[in-house]
């Protein structure tokens, strides 16, 4: 499964660059949750009545965060960053996760732990004035979009670890997307997405990857991770965070992006702290 993940969003980033030359942001978003959710629509309509009442909050604010927020946020962050950093930055998940688990559900922390976080933030921070040409004193927003995305992408998985963990992976899936689908529809109507989507050569291109991103990235990609989640820790299941860069990379240089050797090392740095984090996670968890 990590494989696989690996794989499907290691490739996302180059996908959506290709498709943001077509759409805006918004219209990313509404034509991956269009796909995702028709491609689990039968789950969907299976499982709708099967959800306890109690538990439709907690995955309408998943969904929102998960599937709208993160898909939005992700987008726009790559209208101005390259398609290789904004990979870069996603090797903060693991640690976001960490984060939100300890302020929201009270999870101890070992001193190692927080040196891997300062650690990450480090790496964080030097990525963010690469993404400036080196400016501190003029941040790239655009690069504090991606961290914020991964923010969101912490929050989520610690939600579906203790707030959905009496969900199966398909209901978790597939209803998500429904409760969105109403969302994404209604924006692809009033911002003229259908005419655009097959207007041109280039347009049919870009459509192509988008449905790719919203049956692969999204619907596969949900599935897979929240059953990583529920077989594993938060943590370990944002360990594809160590493989995803090396794929948007590879993918970047093959494009023509400038990598420099400081992105890197910036990048290794966060990975460091992951691999710290998760070291001494696994520790406690064993009682060790």
């Amino acid at each position: 499964m990590i494989v696989v993940l690996t794989l499907i969003w290691g490739s996302s980033f180059i996908m959506l660059k290709r498709v943001l030359e077509v759409f805006s942001p918004p219209q990313v978003f509404s034509g991956r949750m269009m796909t995702a959710a028709i491609v689990l629509l039968p789950f969907a309509l299976r499982e709708f009545r099967r959800i306890p009442a109690e538990k439709w909050p907690v995955l309408v604010m998943f969904s929102f965060l998960a599937n709208l927020l993160t898909t939005l946020l992700y987008a726009t962050a790559q209208t101005k960053i390259d398609s290789a950093l904004n990979g870069m930055i996603n090797t903060l998940t693991p640690l976001m996760t960490l984060v939100a688990g300890v302020v929201f559900y009270r999870q101890s922390v070992r001193m190692f732990q927080v040196l891997g976080l300062l650690l990450g933030v480090s790496g964080a921070v030097l990525l963010i004035i690469q993404a400036s040409e080196g400016q501190i004193n003029g941040i790239n927003t655009f690069a504090l979009i991606a961290v914020a995305a991964t923010i969101c992408n912490g929050f989520t998985v610690n939600i579906v670890k203790y707030n959905l963990a009496g969900l199966s992976v398909i209901q978790l899936s597939s209803l998500s997307f429904l409760i969105i689908f109403p969302i994404a529809f209604g924006y692809a109507l009033y911002s003229g997405f259908f005419p655009r989507a097959f207007g041109s050569k280039e347009a049919w291109v870009a459509t192509g990857f988008l449905l790719v991103l919203g049956a692969m990235a999204n619907a596969l990609g949900l599935i897979l991770l929240s059953r990583l989640i529920q077989i594993s820790t938060p943590v370990f299941a944002t360990l594809t965070t160590y493989l995803i860069p090396i794929v948007a990379l590879y993918w970047g240089y093959q494009d023509g992006e400038i990598i420099t050797w400081k992105e890197i090392a910036a990048m290794g740095l966060i990975l460091l702290s992951v691999y710290i984090v998760d070291r001494w996670g696994e520790e406690k968890e064993s009682g060790e």
